[in-house]
């Protein structure tokens, strides 16, 4: 009789440990939490690295750190002014109400907090001369801007992005800039490569072109002023400008020719058309004030469309004075 062997099942051996998480990569280099009465600086793990009194002092501090990730807790209102090198910052909480100078280039800023007073800027308040902010990126939720090139040149800026600035004002710029909403802006003297712009008050543009390559949105509601703009070489330029020729005078029994500015290079998607044609009616007690009346039977004007001039004959023995409201709009096609 054969005997049969005995099977061994043998018992499974546990699981080898799993290997230990790798300590966690600090986010920020540096955290600066201010206070209404003390700054402190902490590292990346939490140890501190400086207690100072005041915002002056965490300024002479930060001279001396650059090429790094900052992360500010602003948890009081700040009233004096931020001076900022070349570091990244990421700054949140309550308003600084003093306001921030960029003082050097390669510098990347992202306000979530808001900044009031002077707004951003990179002017120097004691040499009264502009600062090289050469590669800024920035990023503001609710700022005014006041940035301008300290030469000849353009200064070049890696972008610019802004949600609501109370102004925006920008002279000798080369970069991108998107401002999706101001209450006056001002740019001049730059080029861009995409540029968005939406002002609620007044757009003034003056010598500012399109590099190409990129895409361009100029929205004015209200009142638009212009001098040397090309969006020649934007890709598809859209434009919703509204503007108000006021001051018109025509003398009695005589005529007066007012040609209608546009951005040069638009293209046959763009359309150029007479809102309105009225004469002046000042408030006598305040000349800012004025209604604009229709015009009498004895008042006619004409419209060369080749040109984009209006032709005004006044056959009254008064002298006018007229305003011209006109609108350029991008008709989009499909």
């Amino acid at each position: 009789m054969q005997m049969r062997g005995v099977i061994k099942i043998p018992i499974p051996l546990p699981p080898p440990s799993p290997p230990s998480a790798p300590a966690p990569i600090p986010i920020f280099d540096y955290i600066i939490d201010i206070y209404a009465d003390k700054v402190v600086v902490t590292d990346a793990y939490g140890n501190t690295v400086a207690t100072l009194s005041t915002v002056d002092e965490l300024n002479n501090w930060l001279k001396n750190v650059k090429g790094k990730r900052i992360r500010v807790n602003v948890n009081a209102v700040v009233t004096q002014r931020l001076f900022l090198v070349q570091n990244e910052y990421w700054i949140f909480g309550k308003a600084i109400e003093g306001g921030i100078t960029l003082t050097e280039g390669n510098i990347v800023l992202y306000a979530f907090a808001p900044v009031l007073g002077n707004g951003i800027d990179n002017y120097d308040p004691v040499t009264y001369t502009y600062y090289d902010v050469s590669n800024l990126r920035l990023f503001a939720t609710f700022a005014g801007v006041y940035l301008v090139s300290p030469s000849d040149t353009y200064m070049p800026v890696d972008a610019i992005y802004v949600l609501k600035a109370p102004w925006f004002t920008v002279d000798g710029l080369d970069g991108d800039v998107f401002v999706v909403e101001a209450d006056y802006a001002l740019i001049s003297n730059s080029v861009f490569r995409n540029l968005f712009v939406y002002a609620i008050y007044v757009l003034y543009l003056e010598n500012i072109s399109a590099k190409g390559g990129g895409y361009w949105t100029l929205i004015s509601p209200n009142d638009t002023q212009i001098s040397g703009v090309s969006v020649a070489n934007a890709q598809r330029p859209l434009l919703s400008l509204r503007f108000v020729r006021t001051d018109i005078y025509v003398p009695p029994n005589s005529g007066a020719s007012v040609t209608l500015g546009v951005p040069d290079g638009i293209t046959r998607d763009t359309v150029v058309y007479i809102e309105y044609i009225g004469e002046v009616v000042r408030c006598s007690d305040n000349p800012n004030i004025y209604t604009l009346a229709p015009l009498p039977s004895e008042i006619t004007y004409s419209l060369d469309p080749a040109t984009r001039t209006v032709s005004i004959m006044n056959n009254t023995s008064n002298g006018v004075t007229l305003a011209i409201v006109y609108v350029v709009r991008t008709i989009i096609r499909f």
